[in-house]
């Protein structure tokens, strides 16, 4: 610096609270556990720095250099984690994914990821993975009806818009391009398959990202390797939270559908019920000389309790029906074979019971064989 500045009253009076202020920059600087804010504050210390030896008229050239370049590494990694941190201005789609999808990124590394993305359409019943085989895609569901995934060729779940597809081999095969013990070869050996085959549901607009690249682009960013996995990880969470969800639903939904039909078939038993009594009154109405026969035993089984008549409608394949014939009661309509072959056994027994009665329809025999063959 010229003499006339050096020399100054002013500066020389300043100068040790220039020094003294350098290194209470540097000091608070090594004390920041936020890289940005210490890399501002060593910039600040050692501009300080620099800025002293020159005041000086005959200043320590190997300090000066050497705080200087301190200074240009220092701004460097400042500029970059600014941009990584603010990047460029986002669009309001923009800026509504981010914060629904990406906020454990920082707005500078989303919009680097979405730089790296290209945006492709397609349409409805393509396939973008294979079950088993490596897929070198990661994609991100912008906008459609999503996408249906399938394991074992059943089908397991759905990704709606907002949602990673091959993320899961996409994790474990960058977890295994950082294990030092695997060789080139082995990794490309070893790559890692699709967890399902999935396949989409309509038109949608996916982003896809070629694994390499961002692999390669995220090892050089420590920070942003990191924050791309935790938001891979609460993608995942959350997917398997949905399907909890829709497991728990399906669940209500088939339990309703039970009850409803355990309803019908209560209703369905009590109904047959009802037409069995009615048939029983009628047919009791229209013969009252075998509903008052002298045997106790007869008149007991002419009644029919209530437990006699409670059959399940999976077992009971019969029903009761009066014969336009003889206007007698008779079975018709049975498919179980145990149960045919024990009405066939009662038909011959009512038979042989009103061949041998004389002026009886035989009512009272049909009712006691009636109720102990349902039993």
């Amino acid at each position: 610096l010229p003499m006339k500045v050096i020399t100054s009253p002013t500066l020389q009076k300043s100068l040790p609270i220039i020094g003294h202020a350098s290194y209470i920059f540097l000091a608070s600087g090594f004390l920041m556990t936020d890289m940005l804010e210490l890399r501002l504050l060593l910039v600040g210390g050692y501009s300080g720095l620099v800025l002293f030896h020159l005041c000086h008229a005959k200043p320590l050239r190997i300090p000066l250099r050497w705080s200087a370049l301190f200074v240009c590494v220092n701004a460097t990694a400042a500029a970059l984690l600014i941009s990584d941190r603010y990047g460029a201005a986002l669009s309001e789609e923009e800026e509504e994914r981010f914060k629904l999808h990406f906020s454990k990124l920082t707005r500078g590394q989303y919009y680097q990821l979405i730089q790296m993305g290209h945006v492709k359409h397609y349409e409805d019943g393509e396939v973008l993975t294979v079950e088993g085989k490596f897929c070198p895609k990661l994609y991100f569901v912008l906008s459609g009806k999503g996408c249906k995934v399938y394991h074992h060729k059943a089908f397991v779940s759905n990704i709606d818009a907002g949602g990673f597809v091959n993320d899961v081999a996409f994790s474990q095969s960058h977890f295994d391009l950082h294990n030092n013990n695997s060789t080139p070869q082995r990794k490309e050996e070893e790559k890692i398959g699709a967890y399902g085959t999935v396949v989409t549901m309509g038109k949608c607009t996916v982003m896809e990202w070629d694994q390499q690249l961002l692999r390669q682009h995220l090892k050089s960013r420590p920070d942003m390797e990191r924050n791309m996995k935790y938001c891979l990880s609460e993608h995942l969470v959350y997917t398997l939270l949905s399907q909890r969800e829709a497991a728990h639903l399906r669940q209500q939904r088939w339990n309703t559908e039970r009850r409803e039909k355990e309803n019908e078939s209560n209703s369905s038993v009590k109904e047959e019920e009802e037409e069995d009594a009615t048939l029983l009154t009628q047919e009791k109405t229209s013969n009252p000389s075998s509903s008052s026969s002298s045997d106790p035993k007869n008149a007991n089984n002419n009644a029919l309790t209530k437990k006699d008549r409670k059959v399940s409608i999976q077992r009971r394949k019969s029903i009761l029906r009066r014969s336009p014939s003889n206007n007698s009661i008779e079975w018709v309509e049975v498919e179980d074979d145990d149960l045919t072959q024990k009405l066939n056994h009662a038909q011959r027994r009512i038979s042989k019971s009103n061949n041998n009665t004389n002026g009886d329809d035989g009512i009272g025999s049909q009712n006691a064989l009636f109720s102990n063959t349902r039993e």
